[in-house]
């Protein structure tokens, strides 16, 4: 009998837990649909702000209790940012909507809103480089290095340091200014690092011309042609990747999407055959001269030798 006593004791104990819980619950729900009837009014008499601010106050009490009224509530919020020209926090609050599950005609809405948001927040930085085989980033974007030529998309409108790095030459930065739905462009021309003097050995009191060949050239020359044919690709490429983000879902897109990784894995290899190339030259020019063991340093001078420089 106390068995069975503690067991009703016990079944009315979370009766009435559950009967808080849904009351609770319920009162959630009525202050939430109260919070979104004055957000609405407000929006239709244009007062964002104040619809705003009603909404946000709704979303964690729908979020308890009615969960399937929250996709609505953040959507709603997105737009009065959006009407706010509170562009970053509209775009925030677009891609906190996409997360939740709700009509394809708001998901549609809201994808040609993000669309537009993005050319209002973002713009995009394009860097070429000489010499070829350089590497670019964007400071604010450490782990994001590219061969240059490259190209960042969704780069926040403002002031930026890019940076080039080659072995051959110092680290170059140069300032770049981003504008809403557009392109800043920047060309850097890296210096090369001064060699040593080298000393050139003279026989009869004459200088020695040292021995030259062509072939280094004609590799760093197509090496570089090569790589020029990279850079071609990579902004058709670009070209293909902008057409895919412009057009719906679909098979247009699909196709774009193809294409744009088409060009890019064949600028990486155009890359990668060019600066082959160039460093094949560069190796030739330092290596390709002939030794004479003949010739001896000629007397003279402030010194008592010739030097060459």
């Amino acid at each position: 009998m106390r068995f069975v006593g503690t067991c009703r004791a016990a079944a009315l104990l979370w009766a009435l837990a559950a009967s808080s819980v849904a009351h609770a619950q319920g009162e959630d729900t009525q202050a939430a649909q109260t919070l979104v009837n004055e957000a609405a009014q407000h929006f239709r008499a244009g007062e964002h702000e104040a619809a705003l601010k009603a909404l946000r106050t709704a979303a964690p009490l729908a979020e308890r209790s009615q969960p399937t009224a929250l996709p609505t509530i953040r959507f709603n919020i997105a737009r009065c940012l959006e009407e706010l020209e509170r562009w970053e926090e509209a775009l925030e609050a677009y891609e906190a909507y996409n997360a939740l599950p709700d009509q394809q005609h708001r998901k549609q809405r809201a994808w040609a809103a993000m669309q537009a948001l993005e050319k209002k927040v973002y713009g995009a930085v394009a860097v070429t480089c000489t010499p070829g085989g350089a590497l670019v980033r964007l400071v604010e974007r450490a782990e994001d290095v590219r061969p240059c030529p490259a190209r960042f998309e969704k780069v926040k409108v403002g002031p930026h340091t890019v940076r080039v790095e080659h072995p051959g030459a110092p680290p170059a930065e140069v300032e770049v200014t981003v504008e809403a739905g557009a392109t800043a462009t920047a060309q850097v021309a890296l210096e090369a690092e001064v060699a040593p003097p080298v000393l050139t050995p003279v026989t009869d009191g004459r200088v020695a011309p040292p021995p030259s060949s062509p072939w280094p050239w004609v590799v760093i020359g197509s090496g570089v042609a090569v790589a020029g044919g990279g850079a071609v690709l990579t902004f058709l490429a670009m070209d293909a990747r902008d057409e895919a983000e412009a057009v719906p879902p679909g098979t247009a897109q699909d196709d774009a999407v193809d294409l744009f990784e088409q060009r890019r894995t064949l600028s990486y290899v155009a890359y990668g055959v060019g600066g082959a190339a160039v460093v094949t030259g560069i190796v030739l020019l330092f290596v390709g001269g002939d030794d004479d063991p003949q010739a001896s340093v000629a007397p003279g001078g402030p010194l008592g030798v010739t030097l060459r420089w």
